[in-house]
């Protein structure tokens, strides 16, 4: 079964985080990353899962952002082509902070 990718734009980290949360709570889904963006403060989540997964995600995560008027941006890709996210340069993202604490530990 082919993949789907959903993409979240929101205004700040906070929020973003809380998104996050609801979304992995509201579907099965995997969360790749959360990655600041150029310009006011914005934060993208990436999510990956089935396509109903992921746009069940991307739906509760954008109600909650755009109740807190944050949210700018959502779009979902439906069974992306392999190699998407592979290709794709490694960028910074808020998660890595997290990640490298835990291997020094």
């Amino acid at each position: 079964m082919k993949q789907s990718l959903g993409l979240l734009e929101v205004c700040g980290l906070a929020l973003a985080i809380s998104c996050a949360d609801i979304m992995a709570k509201s579907a099965s889904i995997t969360l790749v990353a959360l990655e600041k963006t150029n310009g006011s403060g914005w934060t993208v989540i990436k999510i990956t899962g089935d396509v109903a997964s992921v746009r069940a995600g991307i739906s509760n995560g954008g109600q909650i952002a755009a109740q807190r008027d944050g949210l700018v941006a959502d779009k979902v890709g439906g069974r992306r082509g392999e190699g998407i996210l592979a290709a794709e340069r490694p960028t910074p993202s808020v998660m890595d902070g997290e990640h490298e604490e835990s291997e020094t530990a």
